[in-house]
């Protein structure tokens, strides 16, 4: 590949360069586990606190909405140098792939222009142009998110749900094969009805939470069971429709952790006299 000394003003494109990089490294972006968090934080104030709203005092935090311009913005990290880019491919691919932020570091250090130190800067500056266009357009970082992220919580967030059924699950030995999934659904299943039509104490959180685990036909207007007490009733599929790949990492992520959650057993959970 050609290369040549030139006339090149070296010292701005450094100064230009170390500027560009001072101001992509003091962003940081709100990761799902930190937004789960905080949704959870909101559905259940009482028991979750997330430090994300005060963590946007001390560094410049950002919530970018629109899965096209999310994808637009992690090529603009990979590019820039913050994130592994395409994450998706294969580790040989992405070896093959031209790291922009190292050849252009070098051609300054060398003071060496090249067709390739061109290339690399267009590009470091066109995801540069990408980078500060979408952070202006989400200029109100914490705004964004609390609306964002207080619209999920409206309609029904799940985060805290989500966790303790898999703890649940990692508890009874599930993933050792010990016992089927089927045999702890319905476990659960019981409880959370049990607690609803109050035959058990509801524990942490209140029966409406304990209620929302389950579908109940007899409750459901549009349901040919409608009325019918008698009908088979089931944890929702939201719950029951988890890989075991997505609960493992529930269970490694641990955004909530199982302090948080309601007790991993339905003895914990007094039965209520009947009489």
């Amino acid at each position: 590949m050609a290369k040549t000394k030139s006339k090149i003003n070296w010292a701005t494109i450094a100064n230009e360069f170390r500027a560009l990089l001072a101001d992509v490294q003091k962003c940081k972006i709100a990761s799902t586990e930190e937004r789960d968090r905080y949704k959870a934080s909101l559905s259940a104030p009482e028991h979750i606190r997330s430090p994300l709203l005060d963590q946007f005092a001390h560094t410049q935090r950002h919530a970018i909405t629109g899965e096209d311009r999310l994808e637009m913005f992690h090529y603009s990290l990979g590019t820039l140098g913050l994130e592994t880019p395409f994450p998706e491919f294969t580790k040989d691919v992405r070896k093959r792939w031209p790291n922009h932020m190292e050849i252009v570091e070098k051609a300054i250090d060398q003071r060496c222009a090249s067709t390739e130190f061109f290339q690399s800067w267009g590009e470091i500056k066109f995801a540069f142009g990408i980078f500060n266009a979408i952070l202006l357009y989400d200029s109100s970082a914490e705004d964004a998110l609390v609306a964002q992220l207080s619209g999920g919580v409206k309609s029904g967030d799940t985060t805290i749900q989500q966790h303790w059924y898999a703890y649940w699950l990692e508890k009874g030995d599930l993933f050792e094969g010990h016992e089927t999934r089927g045999y702890f659904n319905d476990e659960i299943a019981d409880l959370c009805l049990d607690i609803y039509e109050g035959r058990r104490e509801a524990v942490d959180y209140d029966k409406s939470w304990f209620k929302s685990l389950i579908y109940l036909p007899w409750e459901d207007k549009n349901s040919k069971y409608f009325g019918n007490r008698d009908a088979d009733y089931r944890l929702n599929r939201i719950y029951t429709d988890l890989t075991i790949a997505e609960l493992k990492t529930i269970i490694e992520k641990r955004v909530i952790k199982w302090t948080e959650v309601p007790p991993l057993s339905e003895d914990c959970f007094p039965l209520i006299s009947q009489m």
